[in-house]
C-alpha cells in the first residue's frame, strides 16, 4: 500500500489528472475488452492501447493482463482502482460544482413575501445581497400567508419569508430557518379613550371599528381575534401603510400591525399597544427541500443578521453555519461552493 501511495504521489500532477485516461480504464475493466472498451468510448483500439500503454509507463508497472480472454487487472492494477474511482469522482464533483457557480451568478431569484410583513427590512437585505450577487435578479411576489405553501410546491418561487405555523410545518417538503420573533401590537389614534393602557385588551377590538389591511393583518386577525372568539367588525380594507395609518389616526378604526414593522413608519399620530395576551410568531424563510434555494436562505439569513443587529429585533442564531452554495431557478436543485462562515 505505501508503495502505491508513493506512486500516486509521484504521478498526482500529470496522468492522474487526465480524468479521460481513468474512463478509459474504467471502461476496461468492466467492460474486459479494450475493443469493447474502444466502442463503448467511442475511440480506436490503437488509441485505447496507446493510452493505457503510456499510463502504464507513467506508474512503472503493469495495471491490466491482456490476453486472448480479454483483459483484467493486475494485483497491483486492484490497488490502484479505489483512488481511480475516488479521484474520477471527484474530478466530476469539481466540475460540476463550477458549472453550478457559473450558473448561480447569473439569472432570476424569486422570494415570496407576506404582504406588509418585510416592509421594514427586505430591501436593505437585498441591497446587501445584490452586492454579493450582482447578476442576479431578485423578484419579489407579495401575497398572503396561507398562499406562501403552494407557491413553494408549485415552484413558483425559489424560497418565501413566512410565519412560522403548524400547517406549514406538516409540509415534509419544506424547510425551515428562523429569521426573529415578533410579536403584533394594536394600532390606535393618540387620543383614544384606551391610549392610556399598558397592555390593549383584545376583547376591545369588538367595540370599535376595524381597518384591515391585506397580508400580515388578516392573518393576525384570524389567528388572534377570530380563534378567540372575537370578531371585530370590519369597516375596510387596504393594502398602503400610509392609507393604515392614516386612517387610525382619522379615528375611522384599529388596527394590528407587526411591532418591528410599525418601527420604522412614522406614526407620530398613532400609538401602538402590547396585546393583553401573550403571542409571539417566528419569521422564518421556507424553502423546499433538496432543491438549491437552501444556500441562497442561508445567505440570505446571514445578511439579514448582519443588516439587522442592533434594530431592536430578537435575531435567532444558527451556530456553525457551514453550506455549500446553489444555483438558482430552474437550476434551484442545489448545493455548491459558497461557505458561509457564522
Amino acid at each position: 500500500m505505501i508503495i502505491v501511495q508513493t506512486l500516486i504521489l509521484k504521478c498526482e500532477s500529470t496522468v492522474f489528472m487526465d480524468t479521460k485516461v481513468l474512463d478509459v480504464l474504467v471502461t476496461i475493466v468492466e467492460t474486459g475488452s479494450l475493443t469493447a472498451a474502444a466502442e463503448k468510448l467511442g475511440y480506436t483500439q490503437p488509441a485505447i492501447t496507446h493510452m493505457l500503454k503510456n499510463l502504464e509507463a507513467e506508474v512503472g508497472f503493469p495495471i491490466l493482463i491482456r490476453d486472448k480472454r480479454g483483459a483484467r487487472l493486475t494485483p497491483n492494477g486492484q490497488k490502484l482502482m479505489p483512488t481511480v474511482y475516488a479521484h474520477i469522482k471527484a474530478t466530476n464533483n469539481f466540475y460540476e460544482k463550477a458549472h453550478q457557480i457559473k450558473r448561480q451568478t447569473e439569472g432570476t431569484l424569486i422570494l415570496y413575501t407576506i404582504q406588509n410583513l418585510t416592509i421594514n427590512w427586505l430591501s436593505s437585505v437585498i441591497m446587501y445581497f445584490r452586492n454579493d450577487f450582482p447578476d442576479i435578479m431578485i423578484r419579489i411576489d407579495e401575497g398572503k400567508l396561507d398562499d406562501a405553501e403552494s407557491v413553494l410546491d408549485h415552484e413558483k418561487a425559489d424560497f418565501a419569508i413566512v410565519i412560522d405555523n403548524e400547517e406549514i410545518r406538516r409540509n415534509n417538503k419544506i424547510e425551515l430557518i428562523p429569521l426573529y420573533e415578533d410579536s403584533p401590537v394594536a394600532l390606535l389614534p393618540r387620543k383614544h379613550p384606551l391610549s392610556d393602557v399598558e397592555k390593549f385588551p383584545i376583547r376591545a377590538f369588538e367595540d370599535y371599528p376595524f381597518i384591515m389591511q391585506e397580508g400580515f393583518t388578516e392573518y393576525m386577525y384570524r389567528v388572534i381575534l377570530e380563534d378567540n372568539g372575537i370578531r371585530p367588525s370590519v369597516e375596510a380594507t387596504t393594502s398602503s401603510d400610509i392609507n393604515l395609518v392614516s386612517r387610525v389616526y382619522s379615528g375611522f378604526g384599529l388596527s394590528l400591525r407587526s411591532a418591528q414593522t410599525m418601527t420604522n413608519i412614522r406614526h407620530g399620530s398613532i400609538i401602538t399597544k402590547p396585546l393583553d395576551i401573550p403571542f409571539t410568531y417566528m419569521v422564518c424563510i421556507a424553502y423546499r427541500k433538496k432543491r438549491q434555494s437552501v444556500a441562497f436562505c442561508q445567505r440570505f439569513h446571514k445578511i439579514h443578521d448582519r443588516t439587522q443587529c442592533g434594530r431592536g429585533q430578537r435575531l435567532t442564531r444558527q451556530s456553525n453555519i457551514a453550506v455549500s452554495g446553489l444555483c438558482l431557478a430552474g437550476t434551484l436543485s442545489m448545493p455548491s461552493i459558497f461557505f458561509i462562515s457564522s
